[in-house]
């Protein structure tokens, strides 16, 4: 599966740039979800309209072995927070763990359409993946070796959190304060995100029977996979041996004509499709730079992070964009929980 995910040099078309911060898309192609709830908070926290009851019949039970219902949605999600710990962004993860307990609080009250409580389980881990890799500047032809290094995908659960698995089940006591333990990620990590690259680790190779992540998600139980990538840079994931040609400031890290090995944004959804069983099963949301220039805010710069736009984009109705410089992450959470809501809602059944 990982082998799709590998550019041959292939010129990758790019898909028109909206500038939007998690607002929907107005010309109807995708990329966006309208909110269909309004903000009532003051600036820096998550105010949500929490009315989610339900005109279906409450008195049918969901199935005790996690079998799908048509019309019940679903019935788990599992989250899964890549976070940027390179050296600039202690202030967004801040902001996020601040409006993280709203995020969960709106999520506890949510109910599906048979009127049940939504199981749930976050995990986190970094952009930093272990790799060795060359380096190029365009104006050399000489690329020189690189390397990245971090978790490489597998959840982040100190032993100091007190945890008894590498993540959080809700719904339950203290979710808040966990998730600030294990979301404090710390600010010293790689320098070439590779945001890409983490999320097919945790979900792949570190899922695998006996691997560190075994039993996050839980595709078979009727669980909406969300993963939310939240970065100031673009993503540069690239495969063990290759080359890196970098661009000219303001554009994005990676040259994807002129590189080699980097992941195809296009197989990253054809991945998410493959591992949940298709469209309607997952969410992806990003907060990340705009583009089409860096963009700067009271928490510093953010480059145009195009390839991560672009992968929410070609995700439809079930990809949320938001512009990191805002500094406020509220807006964005909030974006994300209506559209986490409304997939399950509609969830899919495995054919």
């Amino acid at each position: 599966m990982l082998a799709r995910l590998l550019n041959t040099c292939a010129l990758i078309s790019v898909c028109s740039v909206l500038a939007f911060s998690c607002q929907a898309d107005d010309s109807g192609t995708g990329g966006t979800r309208d909110s269909e709830k309004e903000k009532d908070g003051g600036p820096g926290t998550l105010d949500l309209d929490t009315d989610t009851d339900s005109d279906m019949d409450s008195d049918s039970d969901s199935d005790s072995d996690g079998d799908s219902q048509d019309g019940a949605g679903c019935s788990k999600m599992d989250i899964l927070f890549v976070i940027d710990d390179s050296g600039s962004m202690t202030e967004e993860q801040d902001n996020l763990i601040l409006n993280f307990p709203r995020f969960i609080e709106v999520l506890e009250d949510y109910r599906t359409p048979i009127d049940t409580q939504v199981e749930y389980r976050v995990g986190v881990t970094t952009t930093g993946v272990d790799r060795k890799y060359k380096e190029q500047l365009p104006i050399f032809n000489i690329p020189v070796p690189a390397s990245s290094s971090g978790p490489d995908g597998v959840l982040q659960a100190p032993v100091s959190c007190g945890l008894s698995e590498p993540w959080i089940d809700g719904p339950g006591a203290d979710m808040a304060q966990k998730f600030s333990c294990i979301a404090s990620v710390g600010a010293t990590g790689s320098g070439t995100e590779m945001p890409f690259a983490a999320l097919v680790n945790a979900l792949e190779e570190h899922s695998k029977p006996g691997g560190p992540n075994d039993g996050f998600y839980r595709k078979d139980e009727d669980s909406l996979l969300v993963v939310v990538i939240i970065t100031d840079e673009d993503d540069c994931s690239v495969e063990e041996g290759g080359t890196i040609v970098m661009n000219l400031a303001d554009v994005s890290d990676c040259n994807e004509e002129k590189s080699i090995g980097i992941y195809e944004v296009e197989a990253m959804k054809e991945f998410l499709d493959d591992l949940t069983g298709g469209e309607g099963r997952y969410v992806v949301a990003a907060i990340a730079g705009p583009g089409p220039k860096s963009c700067d805010s009271d928490f510093g710069s953010a480059i145009y992070a195009k390839r991560v736009k672009r992968f929410v984009e070609i995700c439809g109705d079930y990809g949320i964009f938001g512009n990191i410089c805002e500094g406020d992450l509220s807006t964005c959470l909030r974006e994300a929980l209506d559209t986490m809501t409304l997939a399950c809602d509609d969830f899919p059944p495995l054919e």
